[in-house]
């Protein structure tokens, strides 16, 4: 019997998922860590990395934007700075992205400043329809799914 869908599976069960921050591998924090852990755990969905820079991280390629990328990611993951937050949401939304996780800090938790910038970044996610967990957070892990956004590197390695 096939299960049903739920409205929370683009976070813990995407198909499909396009991560913005840094590519560097091999470091403690970022994109790349959590694509490192996706490959380690063999997660089976499509891998589509973005940033304006990097050329390939872990032997996929990385898009200088998520319009070169072909198909509709399912999940986005933001782990950038405040600043790149907004413009990487509207590419999603023009995209047609219907969820992210966006771990990137400096909103609300920084005080007004950051609660006006939150309430900009959130009225972006409602003119598009995408769900969002977050800001400032490290999102989902499934071990069904294997599937994962915790941008930390926890200093060991996946055992088959």
């Amino acid at each position: 019997m096939k299960r049903k869908a739920h409205r929370l599976d683009p976070f813990f069960r995407p198909g499909s998922v396009a991560l913005f921050g840094s590519m560097q591998e091999g470091w403690f924090f970022g994109a790349a860590v959590i694509i490192s852990d996706l490959l380690k755990w063999n997660y089976r969905g499509k891998i589509y990395p973005v940033h304006p820079a990097a050329r390939t991280v872990y032997g996929i390629p990385v898009f200088p934007d998520l319009a070169h990328v072909k198909d509709i990611p399912e999940l986005a993951v933001i782990v950038t700075s405040f600043r790149h937050a907004p413009g990487i949401l509207e590419q999603c939304g023009a995209k047609g992205v219907k969820a992210a996780v966006i771990v990137s800090d400096g909103f609300s938790e920084a005080g007004p400043e950051g609660r006006i910038r939150q309430e900009k970044l959130l009225g972006i996610a409602k003119s598009h329809g995408i769900q969002v967990m977050g800001p400032n957070t490290v999102g989902v892990f499934s071990s069904e799914s294997r599937f994962t956004t915790v941008p930390y590197d926890r200093g060991y390695e996946y055992q088959k």
